[in-house]
């Protein structure tokens, strides 16, 4: 359908000067629609990438997608709010940096990294008078809509944070987090709920920001207060009206295990006390409000395997087996529900939960399903043998028969 819509469009666009064209006003509808055609388009096919078989499925479709919000972004950028300066139309300019940040998600970090800085440059403009107030450069309060610009605007400076952090560029991360968490700050001071600002979707956002931060920051004081905060903002979260949707319990579940992960060595009861907690507060409550959210089954299974790889530790092996029983269950279940499919992320990640199964498989003893989920992640090359061999959640199975015949070329 969005072929055929597209298709259309261009035909409508290439029309060219006659007595019968289009005003210049309907000009620039007939760019806007033809830009949205090609958006909602690159989408549908970022959509579709996410059932891929192989990671060459995936990388056809990304680029596919990439086409499209290229396209897209090209039709945006010729809907002129004045013919004469050149500006783009401000509802052209937001709809345009939102294209660019669903390209940047289907595309290398360099390339991602250049489509965010633009789309944030965007987003800026369009904020105008309410960007200037926000960082206490004006006055006036926001209009209507600015809400949902700022908090894009900080979503794409998270996006920019992380690429900095992952490809080892730590203090630009460090900025474009600080940059981030402005933007939730000054937005939190703009919020009217009488205006219809949704203040809880703010808060959340904020949360997912610090958890992100609290993730990878290399400085063990900073990330302890990032995710500390983290928990008291999906709290709030739930608190202003979110207790009926899963993002928040499931910020909240994400953000109590990053505590648990931290104290492991230090003090592991502690880290079981938060590591259950982000079970029973976090996945189990996400999965009581939506039973097919794919990312409360994964977290359950993840928070699942670390209670065991704790129980280990404190020398409760019993319960510590049942842990990973429990984790290898909730896996399995999350792979084979056909509802799912499309929220457990790229097909690398999708690969990674397949192992992640076999590993906590093999942990409680189920030689048979940890061997089978092991050889299919090796064959859909998510792992390598060098990889296993070295794997340190692996290491009670490395002399076993099935384990080495894995191994084998």
């Amino acid at each position: 359908m969005w072929a055929r819509c597209c298709a259309a469009y261009e035909r409508a666009a290439a029309g060219g000067p006659s007595p019968a064209s289009p005003s210049q006003e309907e000009a620039e509808e007939v760019h806007l629609e033809r830009a949205e055609a090609y958006h909602r388009y690159g989408e549908g096919v970022q959509q579709l990438a996410r059932f891929a078989g192989s990671a060459d499925e995936e990388a056809r479709l990304h680029a596919q997608g990439g086409r499209l919000c290229e396209a897209a972004a090209a039709a945006y950028a010729a809907v002129r709010a004045d013919p004469a300066s050149g500006a783009m139309r401000e509802d052209a300019a937001v709809n345009c940096a939102n294209c660019l940040a669903t390209w940047a998600e289907m595309t290398p970090p360099a390339e991602a990294q250049r489509l965010l800085e633009r789309a944030v440059e965007l987003y800026r403009t369009a904020l105008g008078r309410a960007t200037a107030a926000a960082a206490g450069e004006g006055e006036g309060d926001a209009a209507e809509g600015d809400m949902e610009i700022l908090m894009n605007l900080g979503d794409a400076w998270l996006k920019l944070a992380e690429i900095f952090c992952d490809t080892g560029r730590a203090e630009l991360g460090e900025r474009a987090y600080r940059e981030s968490l402005d933007v939730y700050l000054h937005g939190s001071g703009w919020a009217d709920a009488r205006r219809g600002d949704d203040l809880s979707g703010l808060v959340y956002n904020w949360g997912c920001c610090l958890l992100s931060f609290g993730q990878r920051s290399a400085d063990a004081a900073t990330a302890g207060a990032a995710l500390e905060e983290a928990v008291a903002k999906f709290s709030a979260a739930l608190d202003l009206g979110a207790a009926g949707q899963t993002g928040p319990l499931l910020g909240l579940g994400e953000a109590l295990v990053a505590q648990a992960e931290r104290c492991v060595d230090a003090d592991p009861a502690r880290a079981l006390e938060l590591a259950r907690a982000a079970h029973d507060r976090g996945f189990a409550a996400a999965l009581a409000v939506d039973r097919y959210s794919g990312d409360g089954g994964v977290g359950s299974a993840e928070v699942h395997a670390l209670l065991g790889q704790i129980l280990a530790r404190l020398g409760r092996e019993p319960e510590a087996r049942r842990a990973f029983a429990a984790s290898a269950a909730t896996y399995r279940a999350v792979l084979e529900e056909p509802k799912v499919q499309g929220d457990l992320g790229s097909f690398r990640e999708k690969c990674d939960l397949v192992y992640n199964y076999g590993v906590a498989a093999a942990q409680c003893g189920q030689a048979a399903d940890a061997a089978a989920a092991l050889r299919q992640a090796l064959q859909a090359g998510g792992t390598s043998a060098a990889e296993m061999q070295s794997d340190p959640d692996l290491a009670g199975v490395r002399g076993q028969p099935w384990f080495q015949e894995l191994l084998q070329p």
